[in-house]
């Protein structure tokens, strides 16, 4: 399991607040200015989407070092019952060692060894740790019973630890994103003020101009709308379902991952979601390649480490890109043609779209 990096939390969410709350001039806008104050708040949104889908992918790379804590600590619990066990079951054998020596016996473990396997006091020398309780080394075998049940207790505390850590990582990294997406809101929330002054300096404009500015002004409507209800899926036709290359899969299971990702076109990401109606970037993948007959976890970094890699200059359609060190940032499946089908971030959609710039790597899950 990889470490998941953490994110700088306050100086993320002082830049994005900085970033956010520029006032507005109160008069003397233009349609230019305000314009290119509209596009800036678009290029923050867009970034600021990108650390959310990003700490998407870190949150399932945390669950999953939970998960494996959580383990080790079960594990190493049965050691130490097991350790104490033994050590109850050979105090008791020393005792009725000595109970018999006192009474002067002549073969002191005779009663004790089994009746169907094991001989003689010699034979359970030889086969199992009770010969040393048999040829008399008590206080050594003890002794090293005891050294190992400390061990086992130091392990336990450890793994406590680890267990304690992982949460506190995984919970950090839920706060993080709430916060992002928090100040991402208010955001959008200035977006949409800054675009209503546009309307307003665009109706004074020429008849010409009304039905473009009227149009972007109904797109952003629905995507407000979309936001507040759910975010419903779009046309995959708006989200570049119009751009699919024709070019023939490398292989059947490729080509039944990239049929399954293609029909998903249009539906929302949502955070952590692994369909069927919304998906984060892993959950694509994962359940793409899952229709394929191949299993992965569901975490970009997890996706990365377990699949053969392959050149980004040779990829082939059904291949996985991934950006994020060791891949734990993002995902998305390439279909040829220099296009990518990826789930991207919060409040936009399953899409196709160009291979975006520094990838890490690429793997080919079959």
């Amino acid at each position: 399991m990889k470490n998941v990096r953490r994110v700088p939390l306050v100086a993320v969410i002082v830049a994005l607040t900085f970033g956010a709350l520029t006032p507005l001039r109160a008069s003397g806008a233009t349609i230019e200015s305000k314009k290119a104050e509209a596009a800036r708040l678009e290029a923050d949104i867009q970034a600021n989407g990108d650390h959310i889908a990003a700490l998407g992918e870190q949150y399932n790379g945390a669950v999953l070092a939970y998960a494996d804590a959580q383990n080790a600590v079960t594990e190493a619990h049965k050691r130490l019952v097991h350790a104490h066990d033994r050590a109850g079951k050979l105090s008791a054998l020393v005792s009725v060692r000595a109970a018999v020596l006192y009474q002067g016996a002549s073969d002191p473990m005779s009663s004790l060894l089994p009746s169907t396997d094991i001989k003689s006091v010699n034979e359970l020398g030889v086969r199992t740790e009770y010969g040393s309780v048999a040829t008399g080394n008590d206080e050594q075998l003890i002794a090293d019973l005891s050294r190992s049940q400390q061990d086992l207790k130091i392990e336990r505390k450890r793994l406590d630890k680890r267990v304690a850590s992982a949460a506190t990582q995984r919970d950090y990294i839920a706060t993080a994103r709430q916060q992002i997406e928090a100040a991402n809101a208010r955001e959008t929330e200035l977006l949409s003020s800054v675009k209503g002054e546009i309307a307003t300096l665009i109706a004074q404009e020429k008849a010409r101009r009304e039905a473009a500015v009227r149009r972007a002004l109904a797109d952003l409507a629905n995507q407000r709308a979309n936001q507040g209800n759910g975010a419903s899926s779009v046309p995959a036709s708006s989200v570049g379902g119009d751009n699919i290359p024709n070019l023939p899969a490398p292989s059947a299971r490729a080509g039944a991952a990239i049929s399954f990702a293609e029909a998903q076109l249009g539906k929302p990401y949502e955070y952590a979601a692994t369909g069927p109606n919304t998906y984060d970037c892993s959950g694509l993948t994962m359940r793409a390649w899952a229709a394929a007959g191949v299993s992965m976890p569901h975490y970009s970094g997890a996706q990365y480490a377990m699949f053969p890699h392959v050149p980004l200059d040779a990829l082939q359609p059904g291949d996985l890109i991934f950006w994020g060190p060791g891949g734990s940032e993002h995902v998305s499946m390439y279909i040829g043609g220099g296009l990518q089908i990826a789930a991207t971030h919060t409040g936009d959609y399953v899409r196709i779209q160009p291979v975006s710039s520094n990838p890490v790597g690429a793997a080919r899950p079959g």
